[in-house]
């Protein structure tokens, strides 16, 4: 299937693939709409199965970041990054070697080619240090220690109102206390969801892929440990 016919490029304005060689970077900028201004939207690190699936995600994505910037009244379209996690780095997004910082420029250097029609930030295993790596090779990057710094704390705060919000409609109370609630990944956005839910009362189910962070869980949180297949419809 070509990508003129995924249902998700639907009303996308462009999709760009980058290669850098020297670093093994493979990335997909997608750019769903700058009818209200640049596509803000940030860059995840992920360990796909295949481009195929890395440029499915990148285009869902890029679509929820239009909804978002125009929900909020942003003078902002909607646009996402995702970078394939090079061969060398044995699969770990986390990889914190020498050659991170290097492909992270290069990565900002394809964000600098789109001339400004992108603005790129922290996502998924990406780090304000990543993020100032980027800097140094565009200026259309947020997320920096000069501006809002991480954006994950804010991020978590805005799914913990929300669901309190929910709960106290479905419940007649926004306490957590004696609520079960699953949740599925554990980075930094999923971890502060955690500390705030377990702070709230809430007994929690969670699922990840790091089998050292479920283990934290478990000993911080007295979190009970799902399958991540089994996540979705666990009690």
């Amino acid at each position: 299937m070509s990508v003129f016919e995924d249902v998700a490029f639907r009303r996308h304005q462009s999709v760009h693939f980058f290669s850098d060689e020297p670093t093994g970077m493979q990335a997909i900028i997608a750019i769903h709409s700058t009818d209200l201004g640049p596509a803000l939207g940030g860059c995840r690190m992920v360990r796909y199965a295949d481009s195929s699936e890395a440029l499915t995600d990148v285009l869902r994505l890029s679509r929820g970041m239009s909804l978002k910037n125009s929900l909020a009244g942003l003078d902002l379209g909607g646009g996402k990054a995702v970078i394939m996690v090079p061969d060398g780095w044995n699969n770990d997004p986390r990889y914190d070697g020498p050659e991170r910082a290097r492909l992270f420029r290069a990565f900002g250097r394809a964000v600098d080619s789109l001339g400004g029609r992108y603005i790129t930030a922290e996502d998924m295993n990406i780090s304000v240090e990543d993020a100032t790596n980027m800097r140094k090779s565009t200026r259309h990057v947020v997320g920096l220690d000069s501006g809002m710094g991480d954006p994950s704390p804010l991020t978590a705060q805005g799914v913990f109102v929300g669901m309190r919000a929910c709960i106290a409609r479905a419940f007649g109370s926004d306490s957590f206390d004696g609520l079960t609630v699953a949740v599925q990944g554990l980075g930094k956005v999923g971890w502060r969801l955690c500390e705030d839910l377990h702070k709230a009362g809430a007994k929690l189910l969670v699922a990840d892929i790091v089998e050292e962070t479920l283990a934290r869980a478990k000993a911080e949180f007295g979190a009970q440990i799902v399958d991540k297949d089994d996540i979705v419809t666990a009690k």
